[in-house]
């Protein structure tokens, strides 16, 4: 078990707290509940993502398909201003690959990493490792789950939950995977697997803000043990540069790359190199050789632009599917409401009387319980063919529990204007269903009201 050359600084402290926040976020968020729910539940069973305050519901997946692509554009933003900043400060496979090196480290403080390390004290890492795996692994499956909801179960269940719930055994793949990734494959995922690697050098231009090596000041390097010229030296300038050969940027980088070759796909922003040469060059009172900058300034000294075209349409692209989000959000309507004919029962003639059935479902996309009056009439043209027009409902209004569906049947009848002559004819109707408590709330339907030949009394 070989690992990077553990570095602390400035940069290396701020991304700890920032993946201490993260990891936070992560653990918490599951043990929160919003009106007797958990605050975020992603149910794809009855395919409904709870969130504070809002239940997104199949018919209303184009939130979800927006909201992917806002964290699409703004990544494509991120990227083309400060380079794979992702994948250094919030990339879930970073953060958790360096909490797996932080808890070796606790356990074997000297010994972590090292070829020196003995057999058992592998053994105990890895433990822990597996440990720490079925702990991230719990939490995850909580967001499709709930946390309280896995517990009760296997508590009152015991083992006897795997024949009951699939969830358990997503558990124990999970957990081997996660187990596989971060304690085996680690940072070979970054370079050999991740897509982002691959195509995130599109998205990057002379202008993005990566991590970049000096050259200007750095070459040609020095043979290891020179020394250099301190800053001040009124010296005259040796033919040689301040980079001092110590490889102190490759031994602590996790994917084992030297940044003083130039920018290379397996670079993950991490930030350890720029660490390590402020520590060397700080030795010789000099600033540090690798640092973040554009590849236009730490070549050509030319200022770096942040307002390009790139950048602009990113933005552009980013506002627009907001004000989308947004839009359609404020102007949500928590009703759902779907109307379709009994084909199962023709409709009925009698002594000029006619009467169509219908099934209505109504689904109360609220947070609280509701009641919903349904209306209905013929539209305007055919009015003067159907006199006395009335609806027959065994419940109106109808009263429907918060993120549940309903179905009533719905009798339409109607007098039909100059009963000795009737013949087929559809006519067209409206359905409204009205949220009592909330008047605004209104969705409408329409359908047809059938009335049969004469041959059909």
């Amino acid at each position: 078990m070989i690992i990077a050359r553990h570095i602390s600084g400035k940069i290396g402290n701020f991304r700890g707290y920032v993946r201490t926040f993260l990891l936070v976020i992560y653990l918490v968020i599951p043990w929160l509940t919003w009106n007797q729910r958990p605050a975020i539940l992603l149910d794809i069973a009855d395919r409904k993502f709870y969130f504070p305050g809002i239940v997104i519901w199949p018919q209303e997946f184009y939130f979800l398909l927006l909201l992917i692509l806002l964290l699409g554009l703004s990544l494509f933003l991120f990227t083309t201003l400060f380079g794979r900043i992702w994948c250094g400060w919030a990339c879930p496979q970073t953060i958790y690959t360096e909490f797996f090196d932080w808890i070796g480290r606790l356990i074997l403080p000297k010994k972590f990493g090292k070829r020196s390390a003995k057999l058992y004290h592998k053994i105990i890492v890895h433990a822990f490792w597996i440990l720490t795996s079925a702990f991230i692994t719990f939490h995850f499956i909580a967001y499709f789950v709930g946390t309280r909801e896995m517990l009760h179960s296997f508590f009152e269940e015991g083992l006897k939950i795997t024949q009951t719930s699939v969830w358990p055994y997503f558990f124990i793949i999970i957990t081997a995977l996660f187990y596989l990734d971060l304690g085996i494959f680690r940072e070979h995922f970054c370079i050999y697997v991740c897509p982002y690697a691959r195509f995130q050098s599109v998205m990057l231009d002379r202008d993005s803000i990566v991590i970049a090596y000096d050259s200007h000041r750095g070459e040609p390097r020095r043979q290891s043990g020179q020394n250099i010229i301190k800053a001040g030296s009124l010296a005259k300038q040796e033919k040689h540069g301040d980079c001092t050969a110590c490889n102190m940027c490759v031994l602590v980088c996790p994917t084992g790359i030297d940044i003083r070759e130039g920018l290379q796909v397996s670079c993950i922003n991490c930030g350890h190199c720029i660490d390590a040469c402020v520590k060397e060059m700080g030795k010789h009172s000099k600033e540090t050789l690798v640092g973040f900058s554009s590849t236009n300034y730490s070549e050509n000294r030319t200022p770096t632009k942040f307002i390009r075209t790139r950048t602009i349409v990113y933005s552009a692209l980013m506002t627009l599917v907001t004000a989308v989000f947004l839009l359609l959000f404020f102007y949500r309507t928590p009703i759902n409401v779907s109307l379709q004919r009994d084909r199962n029962i023709q409709p009925l003639i009698a002594a000029g009387t006619v009467q169509n059935y219908y099934e209505i479902k109504i689904a109360n996309m609220g947070e609280s319980p509701s009641k919903y009056r349904i209306n209905t009439d013929i539209i305007d043209e055919h009015k003067d063919v159907i006199l006395n027009f009335e609806q027959l409902t065994g419940e109106n209004p109808v009263s429907i529990m918060p993120n549940e569906i309903k179905s009533v049947r719905l009798i339409l009848r109607g007098k039909v204007n100059n009963s000795e002559k009737i013949h087929y004819r559809l006519l067209d109707i409206r359905v409204s269903v009205e949220d009592i408590n909330n008047p605004s709330d209104i969705v409408f339907k329409k359908s047809l009201f059938t009335i049969p030949d004469e041959k059909n009394k």
